[in-house]
């Protein structure tokens, strides 16, 4: 009986340090990595932390890219315009929605915020691997105003020579 119950404290401590570890050792299985996101409110925060910032019409591809450990979704973005950085090849980039870790279920339980129809000003980071990421998932997309006015003051774009 004594080794009965010796075994059995044994398994349940086996059980209760697996459940506490991380389970990026085994196989199959992703470990996800929780963020805390800076706001960068007004826009002229995210316009001016982002790398890049583009206005253009975002499309799915189907596709996702891992990012923190979960699927980010990636987007083709038709680029209108570009307000700040460099994009090589303007026409068309893509993009992954930056994701929201650690909520227990959707990565974008408010919905992709690169899922919209029409044109958005998109805060870019990156890229990485040719994908271009949004600055945060709260920070990354704004709705182009109906007047064409920008919510920032964009950088002056040197002379032509």
């Amino acid at each position: 009986m004594t080794r009965a119950r010796g075994a059995l404290g044994i398994a349940m401590l086996v059980v209760a340090t697996g459940a506490l570890c991380s389970c990026a050792g085994f196989p199959g299985v992703r470990s996800e990595m929780c963020v805390t996101w800076v706001s960068f409110d007004p826009p002229q925060a995210a316009f001016d932390e982002a790398t890049a910032v583009v206005i253009g019409e975002p499309a799915a591809t189907g596709t996702t890219v891992e990012m923190f450990g979960v699927a980010a979704t990636v987007h083709e973005v038709a680029v209108g315009e570009v307000l700040k950085g460099e994009i090589p090849d303007a026409g068309t980039i893509r993009v992954a929605s930056t994701p929201m870790t650690c909520t227990g279920g959707s990565v974008y339980p408010d919905g992709d915020p690169l899922d919209v129809e029409g044109e958005v000003i998109v805060f870019l980071h990156g890229p990485e691997d040719g994908v271009w990421h949004t600055l945060t998932p709260f920070d990354g997309v704004l709705p182009l105003p109906g007047d064409g006015t920008l919510p920032f003051e964009a950088e002056a774009e040197p002379p032509a020579p």
